[in-house]
């Protein structure tokens, strides 16, 4: 699912394609910047099924299990169910590697978080610590559910470690206060529990003002409670680029 991702699409799906992933299965959720110009001109080796998600509410969980069935319908050994601020890879070998070397049906991507350098346009810190929600691939079965935020697959089996994210949920001010808004409104009209995306909701209760020091004092070390997605105690200077490795994240760590 995507919506207004233009800025960083590109970067995941060419992510994808150098990891070996065969196809991208996508939805868009009515964006209004060049995120479907990016989907159609996708890389070569790496086919791209777009469709439309006109549905507003946040029923986040529903949208990706029905894309992930109907990946397991056209013949999908694993689905990975990533988002476009994502970048996906395999640890000691590429995505594929490691999916075709593994019994289990179900291995866990360790999630770390990249944001903004607060002291230099267009530069990244890297928190190595992984993140404590980490996210899941998957052999898709009838009857298999994704639950919220991509972070959980229902379906029985053994789960093993495997494969690494690294997470890009702040590129911007402009992002920021963007996908906090939206975020809000589709909480808004959906009927989940009050605990569901429940960062987006308090800060979509900010005002201007209110977000803009959010985002300040987040990126310069400052704990905001409402904010699930923020630096911990030490970050790292770190390089993003459109093929990134685990060996990255590794030498990051020493």
């Amino acid at each position: 699912m995507v919506r207004n991702e233009a800025d960083v699409l590109e970067g995941t799906l060419t992510q994808l394609a150098s990891q070996g992933v065969d196809r991208v299965l996508c939805v868009d959720n009515g964006s209004t910047d060049a995120t479907r110009d990016v989907l159609a001109s996708a890389p070569r080796d790496l086919p791209v099924i777009v469709g439309d998600d006109s549905w507003t509410a946040f029923e986040q969980s529903a949208k990706m299990t029905v894309l992930a069935d109907a990946a397991r319908r056209a013949g999908a050994a694993w689905v990975l169910p990533f988002d476009a601020d994502e970048r996906w890879m395999g640890q000691g070998g590429s995505i594929a590697d490691v999916l075709r070397s593994t019994a289990a049906p179900i291995v866990v991507a360790e999630l770390v978080n990249a944001f903004p350098d607060p002291l230099q346009d267009g530069a990244w810190r890297l928190d190595p610590m992984a993140h404590h929600d980490p996210k899941m691939a998957f052999r898709p079965m009838r009857g298999a559910v994704i639950g919220m935020g991509n972070h959980r697959v229902l379906r029985p089996g053994d789960i093993v470690p495997g494969l690494g994210i690294v997470h890009l949920p702040w590129r911007s001010f402009e992002q920021f206060r963007a996908k906090v808004e939206h975020g809000s409104r589709a909480l808004d009209a959906a009927e989940l529990d009050a605990d569901a995306g429940w960062h987006w909701r308090r800060l979509g209760a900010m005002d201007e003002s209110e977000l803009r020091a959010a985002w300040h004092g987040m990126l310069s070390g400052e704990k905001i409670p409402e904010n699930a997605w923020q630096p911990g105690d030490v970050t790292v200077p770190f390089s993003v680029t459109d093929s990134l490795h685990w060996d990255d994240i590794v030498a990051a760590r020493l």
